[in-house]
């Protein structure tokens, strides 16, 4: 009756971008910023520290990871993504326990694109299971393509001929992006997957304003019709820096040189464990009601049985008979069933008992809800939820 260890809570991550989207940056980024000094803390309004920390299992990928952040934050190139798909396993602490692992795939960025050099079909297939068993379907709208879209002011294809040449090229530039997204969308989809999605915004301080990003990204959404029927749709955004200054003409290719001060990057991976342990903690709460009830039933019946034989013994059996014996010391038919009925009856009070305490023993549950305070405390306004219909609900609808 107790619940799954963490071994048995294995979680897959994949954020599918085209190349120089930002998937191997947000990747080192997210992994470092956990890590640091035990990882990421949040202090909720109730008092409460909720602390989240990521463990590499394996040394050289933490060596991977460090030396890749160290370069970015000490003026050396971006990194230019990978050759071929890497996998990383890593391990989810919450508040010093370890609720779940996690493996990570970073891959190629022209893999999702056919005809490309280099791909075999071994690393096409690793990327389809990927796609497949993604907790959270994570596809990347990048920065610009978002910040063009805004531009626009809600412009779409009725107004192509009002535009400048400019304008016209920014919103092919996006129908371009946005197609490619719906491809990748087809593709799980034609895998068999029905997660959620979430449309990741790397690079967000291509946008001028902070504050336009959610709404922005909401109305591009609904502009492309970007959300599947009747799923569940999430947006969040992440930076290496609000005021970053990056130079993108440098001959080594793109060198950071001021404003290094990332944030966000913990959202997906954070939405993504949240939301499996949630559906994880469901489940486990459902089959213990249902076995539960299952066990009421059968002692009701049971219970039911014994009344009917003890009314059966009863039949034609003198009270003060009845007493004699007991006094006698001896026992009767009838004492023996009120014993088996009483002994049903002390199981059935503790089952019911059990059935009340299981929200209290659901221990995933209670990880999912701190990883939803830890993303209200530090992202209240970060964070898009539509639910099934298209409609903006709270995030904690999402976890329910």
């Amino acid at each position: 009756m107790g619940q799954k260890n963490y071994l048995d809570q294995k979680i897959c991550l994949l954020s599918t971008g085209g190349v120089g989207s930002g998937k191997t940056v947000a990747i080192c980024s997210s992994f470092t910023h956990m890590t640091l000094e035990g990882g990421i803390t949040a202090v909720t309004s109730s008092g409460r520290t909720i602390n989240c920390e990521l463990v590499a299992t394996n040394g050289c990928d933490v060596d991977h990871f460090h030396s890749t952040y160290f370069a970015m934050m000490s003026g050396k190139p971006f990194p230019n993504g990978n050759t071929e798909n890497r996998t990383y396993e890593l391990i989810f602490k919450l508040n010093g326990e370890i609720v779940c692992s996690i493996y990570y795939m970073d891959y190629p960025g022209g893999l999702t694109r056919k005809n490309v050099d280099n791909i075999t079909r071994e690393a096409e297939e690793e990327f389809n299971q990927m796609l497949v068993n993604s907790g959270i379907l994570i596809y990347i709208v990048p920065g610009d393509i978002l910040d063009a879209f805004i531009r626009l002011g809600g412009r779409g294809k009725d107004d192509f001929s009002d535009m400048t040449n400019e304008e016209r090229e920014n919103y092919l530039k996006i129908n371009q992006e946005m197609n490619q997204i719906k491809t990748l969308m087809e593709r799980a989809d034609s895998l068999g997957s029905n997660a959620p999605v979430l449309f990741y915004v790397t690079k967000s301080d291509k946008i001028a304003y902070e504050k336009e990003i959610i709404p922005g990204l909401k109305n591009l959404i609904e502009q492309w019709k970007l959300q599947p029927k009747d799923r569940k749709v999430l947006g969040c955004h992440s930076t290496l820096g609000r005021n970053i200054v990056i130079n993108e003409d440098h001959p080594d290719g793109h060198i950071m040189e001021a404003g290094f001060a990332p944030t966000g990057f913990e959202i997906p991976l954070m939405l993504t464990v949240g939301y499996r342990l949630s559906t994880a903690g469901k489940k486990w709460a459902m089959d213990q009601i249902t076995a539960i009830e299952a066990e009421l039933e059968a002692d009701g019946q049971k219970k039911d049985e014994a009344i009917e034989k003890k009314a059966r013994k009863s039949a034609g059996f003198s009270g003060a008979k009845n007493k004699l014996l007991k006094f006698l010391g001896r026992t009767t038919a009838i004492d023996t069933q009120e014993e088996i009925i009483a002994e049903i009856e002390k199981k059935i009070a503790d089952s019911r008992k059990r059935l009340n305490e299981v929200d209290n023993k659901n221990a995933i549950k209670r990880h999912s809800a701190d990883i939803l305070a830890y993303l209200d405390t530090k992202f209240p306004e970060e964070i898009l939820y539509l639910d099934e219909n298209g409609q903006p609900q709270p995030l904690s609808e999402f976890f329910k």
